[in-house]
């Protein structure tokens, strides 16, 4: 096995290859099998590993367009979560607060904070009228 660079699993995959072939004599047909080159190049191939390319160093913010490093957990310009990349409705939310005027920004931020100081968690799971109602107020203002 060391000469043919195989590991501990190639017994374990030759035993259910054998097992799946449903031979008379399981021993014979092991021994037979073992040491055959085919199989053993099927094995490396059944568990090679495909090269993937090396992850972007860079990311393009898809609400603000701010390139930044793509191991960063948010946006540094516009704090967009890398969990919300591809939710459609996160970005397009986050595209909305990020293009409001600086004034009206800064009140939709303190109402929405007295709103969370106000409100349990459990309130806002169970009743998510309040923060529409909220966002409602401020959409394409």
């Amino acid at each position: 096995m060391a000469s043919n660079d195989l590991d501990s699993g190639f017994v374990s995959w030759m035993y259910e290859f054998c097992v799946n072939r449903k031979p008379d004599r399981i021993d014979g047909f092991f021994y037979k099998v073992f040491f055959d080159p085919r199989l053993i190049e099927q094995y490396k191939n059944f568990f090679e590993v495909k090269e993937q390319p090396p992850p972007a160093k860079t990311l393009r913010c898809p609400v603000c367009g701010f390139e930044h490093e793509a191991s960063a957990l948010s946006c540094p310009q516009c704090h967009l979560s890398k969990d919300y990349l591809h939710d459609s409705e996160a970005v397009e939310r986050r595209k909305w607060l990020y293009s409001m005027p600086a004034e009206i920004r800064k009140a939709y931020d303190q109402e929405y904070d007295k709103l969370l100081d106000e409100t349990t968690f459990n309130d806002l799971v169970a009743g998510k009228g309040k923060l529409d109602a909220l966002e409602r107020k401020y959409w394409r203002r």
